[in-house]
């Protein structure tokens, strides 16, 4: 996973720093020819990766190649989680998570029935997208995320091999 040095807030806007990765996302990387003990070496490094996420408690729900970088030496990174969520968001889901005190949460936030949440929460617990709208990337959803429904690991996993199969044929 591409490392983070510092999440933060400047004059109102959220930022994050993070490790600079000189390289080539994996959708760019696999326009040329490599075998397929290449192609699943680099998915195994991926894999590894989010791996490591699920490990943190953390569900990607956007996973692609073009989310993945491979640097010169040939190590791979999993970045950008700007739709991560908290695998066991599911059971906060009624219950309203205040935001306002959060350093990285954003000044204000409304809950889906639209009203306003109170001041605590972290931004990976909240749920930001509305009843009813899917976010990600449509040729790596799993069925259940196409459909709004909630998403764990498995779902991850089912992007993960949508990409590998992808790189490999």
């Amino acid at each position: 996973v591409v490392q983070i040095y510092e999440v933060g807030e400047d004059e109102g806007e959220i930022f994050i720093a993070m490790e600079l990765v000189d390289g080539v996302p994996l959708d760019v990387w696999q326009r040329e020819p490599h075998s397929w003990r290449e192609c699943l070496d680099v998915y195994v490094q991926a894999g590894r990766g989010l791996a490591a996420a699920h490990e943190a408690g953390l569900v990607h729900r956007d996973f692609k190649p073009s989310n993945c970088i491979r640097d010169s030496r040939g190590r791979v990174r999993v970045l950008d989680f700007g739709l991560v969520r908290a695998a066991d968001l599911d059971e906060l889901a009624n219950v309203p998570i205040p935001v306002e005190a959060a350093p990285t949460a954003p000044k204000v936030v409304a809950d889906p029935s639209g009203e306003h949440m109170g001041s605590s929460a972290t931004m990976l617990q909240l749920q930001l997208t509305a009843s009813n709208k899917v976010m990600g990337t449509i040729a790596y959803m799993p069925p259940e995320q196409l459909v709004g429904r909630d998403v764990d690991a498995r779902s991850d996993q089912f992007a993960f091999c949508v990409a590998l199969y992808e790189a490999l044929y």
